[in-house]
């Protein structure tokens, strides 16, 4: 047990003695990290200088100070802690001593001289110098962790041993201890040794299975103090899972980098704690427990609550005894501070890079001593030439408007030469694409012995500036205009100093003189009217306690004597601690407005007095929100109480007559969609029941996008006038309808006067004529013949007197029967009247009465229009074509009208239309002609109260159209 004890001790120290070696091999790895990211700071706080020396704060200089004696007192620690014989490490050191020297050479000489042109220089050092700096270090950092790496693989294996040690010296000493025991027992007790023999057998067993026991207790107890002694006391961030990712053994440094304090480690799953890993990790964890290592040197991490955490890592498989995969070992480390910088710092030059392309800001430099310019890509984008180009002093100044701009240029540049004067001038400059631009333009020197040797400064194109300028003063000028038309002015009140600014107008509103510039509050109150000036006292003082001002009028006596009324508006501005330091706002001249109001005020009382003579009332429809106004005689018009004022339109639509709420409704959908409010009529009934007709008038507005946003107009009450005006129109129908009855019968009266002495003069001339002969014949054979045709002439007489009498009773008889008689019956009748001429005549007949097919009429007076009408068709049908007849019934506007089309003859109706429906008029050869059947048509048709007109084309056809004046 001694000899155990003696190994334990010696492994414990060993173990320390590793410990410590792995302690300080990651203190030197934190000092490398730690010199890499000064090295990276002294950089870009030196680049932060060289990039503004003129804007740098001695906060600055002194930071970079600061920087440059910590760089020195790391590299001192670091090498006073490095105590190895490493070859590689000693030579990285040594190589990186110059890169170190000419990085804290170069920083100290930043901090002391800022002249550009060595500022230039320096940096060019530093950057090449901390670019060689940072790969040693990361060459040194790597050999550092390879150092650990094969300490941790020894300390590893001597634990194995020891282990080893331990178990053979317990089994060594249990065999002796065991031995003499068992030798006694066997001679003494042989004669139990058969009965025994099983049971020192099973006894056997049990000690070969303690011995496994503690040999895997041992095992276990040297591995878990392997792990926790290790793991726990770690410096850096390390972890130890098992093949489950569950965790065995946990580093300080783990938890705090992860901000996991106060939570258990020790068995519970790696996901679990971090359920926000990804399944790529996943998978990379899966791939390290099959023997891969991953190592990254950063990667973004984003945590459950989702803050960003910047990682390095090294994931590589432990093994057990057997030489099998246990789990994997995860060393991380957190560098998101490094990298924050790194980005802020990136971010910080893109800002300035895309700030400079967006102001259009450029850096030139004029080498005096060279004679060469420079420009930036900036520069030559401006000039609008290409980047490449080479640009002189003289050419410089010719890219400048010629004239002030370019003059000033030349003095600029020449003073700056010769007296060393920097310079910031604004002028107007034409780029190579003759475009005119505002520039402006701030030269610096650079003076050696006094003298200027080089010219350099910044280049900005302002012309969207000048531009905005130009549009500011023009606004302001609108602006004066803008007061001066609305007779305002603005003012502005220094509360504290009791300074008070006036525009120009407010002089003129004020009648004050311009020249008297220092205006206070008593300036302003000295012209309130006296009878006003109590309440503006009032007004103010509650503005003050309620820190903020309202529309407020009072009167005020201007310089010229005038009593003027003034609106004041405006509004309070406060400090941080509340109190009111500013006041600012408008003050308007409204007097004329004032007395605009009382005039608009009287009128009004006139209108609501010329309404209620008028029976007349006016509204307002707020579309939108569907909210109507009505006038007091509105209300009186529809005898409701005024009181009720949440009037919408169903309100209005209410009291709308039932038969009229289509029309209404209708009415105001077309005025919504056409925009235009015509005059309309329609009845109401009121809250009484009394029913009246109102006449609307109105207008629509609409917004900007063409959508109506209100209507306004006037109701009339019309009841009267409409009653008088029905009268009116009831009574003018009646004349008018009489005058047309007279001149109908006058215009028959004409033609049938014209028929008589037309068709009666020349029968009986012919029949005095012939009995002229008839008495002077002497002969019998002759008298004989003369009497056939005195006969003759007698019966076309006769026949022409039967047909007028025909014609006047058809026309003076008011006694006409109407019944309602179909046109299928009375046109089957008339086939079988003229059933010989239809079949001699081959006549196809068609018929479409579908849409209307009965009308009440004269029975007589339809069969005698069919008879005529198909009679003619036949009678004057084409020799060369079969006759066609159709009919066709029809509702035109609402009246019945009847069409006879035939594909006959036709008729010339420019030579022949006049006299087509007179009497005895043909316009054909044919036997049976006698011009007498369209005669009576037309009187029959016109006896009914209708019309009919014939459309012809000679050689194609004739329809004859009939409106019967009839409704269906």
């Amino acid at each position: 047990m001694i000899t155990i004890g003696v190994l334990i001790v010696s492994g414990v120290l060993v173990v320390s003695h590793i410990i410590s070696l792995l302690d300080a091999e990651t203190e030197n790895i934190d000092l490398v990290g730690k010199q890499h990211m000064m090295s990276k700071s002294i950089v870009n706080d030196a680049l932060h200088i060289g990039n503004a020396p003129n804007s740098m704060s001695t906060k600055d200089i002194s930071r970079l100070k600061n920087l440059t004696n910590e760089l020195k007192n790391s590299q001192v620690n670091l090498l006073e802690h490095y105590s190895e014989n490493n070859k590689t490490i000693d030579s990285l050191l040594k190589k990186n001593e110059s890169s170190y020297n000419q990085m804290l050479s170069s920083s100290s000489a930043i901090t002391i001289d800022l002249d550009p042109n060595r500022l230039k220089n320096q940096l060019e050092k530093i950057y090449e110098a901390q670019s060689s700096y940072s790969v040693n270090l990361d060459l040194i950092r790597d050999t550092f962790q390879e150092e650990v790496h094969s300490k941790l693989q020894l300390l590893m294996n001597i634990l194995w041993i020891f282990a080893s040690c331990i178990l053979l010296i317990i089994v060594g000493e249990s065999a002796f201890i065991m031995r003499p025991i068992f030798k006694q027992l066997l001679y003494k007790n042989k004669e139990l040794q058969a009965i025994n023999e099983e049971l020192e057998l099973s006894k056997v067993v049990i000690s070969k299975n303690m011995l496994a026991l503690t040999k895997l207790k041992i095992d276990l107890e040297t591995k878990e103090a392997y792990n926790r002694i290790f793991i726990e006391q770690a410096p850096m961030a390390i972890a130890m899972v098992d093949n489950d990712m569950c965790y065995l053994a946990v580093s300080k440094r783990w938890i705090t980098d992860y901000k996991m304090e106060g939570k258990e480690f020790i068995g519970r799953s790696h996901y679990d704690l971090f359920p926000e890993i990804s399944e790529d990790w996943k998978k990379m964890h899966q791939r390290c427990l099959g023997g891969a290592i991953d190592i990254n040197n950063e990667e973004p991490f984003i945590r459950a609550d989702g803050s960003l955490q910047w990682l390095y890592w090294d994931v590589r498989p432990w093994y057990d005894l057997d030489g099998k995969i246990g789990g994997i070992l995860m060393q991380t480390g957190d560098i998101t501070a490094v990298k924050e910088n790194e980005l802020e710092s990136k971010r910080t030059d893109e800002i300035i890079e895309k700030t400079n392309e967006i102001s259009r800001i450029g850096t030139w430099e004029l080498d005096l001593l060279k004679n060469e310019v420079y420009w930036s890509t900036i520069v030559c984008e401006i000039h609008e030439v290409p980047h490449d180009f080479e640009p002189q002093l003289t050419s410089s100044i010719h890219f400048y408007k010629e004239g002030k701009s370019r003059n000033l240029v030349v003095k600029s540049v020449k003073e700056a030469i010769s007296d060393g004067k920097s310079f910031d001038i604004e002028v107007e400059l034409v780029t190579q694409n003759n475009a005119n631009i505002w520039v402006r333009a701030i030269g610096q020197t650079e003076l050696v012995e006094g003298k200027c040797t080089r010219l350099f400064g910044i280049f900005q194109d302002i012309s969207v500036i000048k531009k905005s300028e130009g549009e500011l003063l023009r606004k302001n000028k609108l602006l004066n205009f803008a007061e001066e038309i609305t007779l305002m002015g603005n003012w502005q009140w220094d509360t504290v100093a009791d300074v008070v600014l006036w525009s120009n107008n407010l002089y003129n509103i004020f009648k004050l003189d311009k020249n008297i510039e220092i205006i206070k509050f008593d300036t302003y109150f000295s012209f309130v009217h006296p009878d006003d000036r109590e309440i503006v006292t009032e007004y103010f003082k509650k503005s003050v306690n309620k820190k903020s001002l309202v529309k407020f009028t009072h009167r005020i006596i201007a310089g010229d004597g005038k009593v003027k009324t003034i609106q004041l508006l405006g509004e309070v501005i406060r400090d941080n601690l509340g109190n009111i330091i500013e006041m600012i706002g408008t003050c308007q001249d409204i007097t004329e407005q004032k007395k605009s109001e009382v005039a608009l005020i009287r009128k009004n009382q006139l209108l609501t007095l010329g309404e209620e003579i008028a029976q007349m009332g006016h509204w307002q429809w707020d579309t939108v929100v569907d909210k109507v106004i009505w006038s007091n005689n509105l209300y009186r018009i529809f005898e409701l109480d005024n009181s009720k004022i949440d009037l919408k339109f169903e309100t209005y639509l209410s009291f709308v007559h039932p038969e009229d709420s289509l029309n209404v409704i209708e009415y105001f959908e077309k005025a919504a969609k056409e925009k235009i409010f015509d005059s309309f009529s329609h009845r109401i009934i009121t809250v009484t029941g009394i029913i009246k007709t109102v006449q609307l008038m109105g207008e629509v507005f609409t917004n900007e996008k063409g959508e109506i946003i209100e209507m306004i107009g006037t109701g009339q009450d019309v009841t009267e006038q409409k009653m008088v005006e029905q009268k009116i129109v009831a009574a003018k129908e009646n004349l008018e309808a009489f005058s047309k009855k007279l001149i109908a019968q006058n215009t028959q009266l004409a033609d049938f006067t014209h028929i008589t002495s037309h068709n009666l003069r020349a029968p009986v001339s012919n029949l005095n004529t012939l009995l002229d002969f008839y008495k002077e014949s002497e002969s019998e054979s002759e008298k004989l013949d003369l009497f056939k045709k005195i006969e003759t002439v007698i019966y076309h007489l006769t026949s022409t007197l039967n047909t007028l009498i025909e014609a006047l009773q058809t026309k003076n008889d008011t006694t006409k029967e109407l019944e309602k008689v179909s046109f299928n019956e009375i046109l089957n009748k008339t086939k079988e009247i003229l059933t010989a001429e239809i079949l001699k005549s081959e006549i196809t007949i068609q018929v479409d009465f579908s849409e209307i097919e009965n009308i009440n009429y004269n029975k007589i007076y339809l069969e005698s229009i069919f008879l005529n009408l198909v009679s003619n068709a036949m009678k004057y049908k084409a020799e060369d074509r079969t006759p066609k007849l159709t009919i066709i019934s029809v509702i035109t506007n609402g009246k019945i009208e009847l069409k006879f089309q035939d594909n006959g003859l036709g008729i010339d109706l420019k030579k022949h239309g006049h006299k087509l429906f007179g009497l005895n008029k043909v316009f054909h050869r044919h036997p049976d002609a006698r011009g007498v059947g369209l005669f009576m048509t037309k009187t029959q048709v016109e006896a009914m109260g209708g019309t009919i007109w014939a459309e012809s084309t000679v050689n194609e056809g004739t329809t004859f159209i009939i409106n019967f004046n009839l409704n269906e």
